[in-house]
């Protein structure tokens, strides 16, 4: 996810196309897009592969016959969806070179900060619902308000993109 890394795997071409004026700032630009993206998708399939640990746990409850419990931890998996469907379908922070509406480098930057944030969050919150764990209504309610925390980042993120956010 990290820009640089892009630049270290560079083909001749685009190294040639950084020596042509104003176009090495476009390439940054882009290297930052490209992380941008990534980061959309590692955070999707991190919090896909952790929905299989929340799974686990509403399946001990069903198997332990604790219905009334399930309650909680299905408005946690009905929330961890919606977050899972913000995330496919969020601004990028991406315009071709030839849109009319470009994203500013700044911009990028802060997104960028947000999604380092997310992912950290996103890897805390997957690691402990992965782990074996109490299922009881007030562990599904902890993890329902960081996910919550999760979800406002992201939101934070998209207010960034849309110029509503600081800037």
């Amino acid at each position: 996810m990290d820009p640089s890394r892009h630049a270290q795997n560079k083909g001749w071409l685009e190294r040639l196309t950084q020596k042509i004026p104003g176009f090495h700032g476009y390439m940054e630009r882009e290297d930052r897009r490209e992380s941008d993206a990534l980061a959309r998708k590692w955070l999707e399939g991190r919090l896909q592969q952790a929905k299989r640990g929340l799974d686990d746990r509403m399946r001990k409850l069903v198997d332990a016959g604790q219905l009334d419990a399930l309650a909680g931890w299905e408005r946690l998996r009905s929330r961890l969806d919606g977050l899972l469907n913000k995330i496919r379908g969020a601004e990028r922070g991406y315009s071709a070179m030839f849109n009319f509406v470009k994203v500013d480098e700044d911009v990028l930057g802060q997104v960028y900060a947000i999604d380092m944030g997310l992912v950290e969050s996103v890897t805390a919150w997957s690691e402990l619902i992965e782990q074996p764990g109490e299922t009881n209504a007030q562990a599904a309610d902890q993890f329902l308000q960081k996910l919550d925390a999760i979800e406002a980042s992201f939101a934070k993120r998209g207010e960034v993109l849309r110029g509503l956010g600081p800037a």
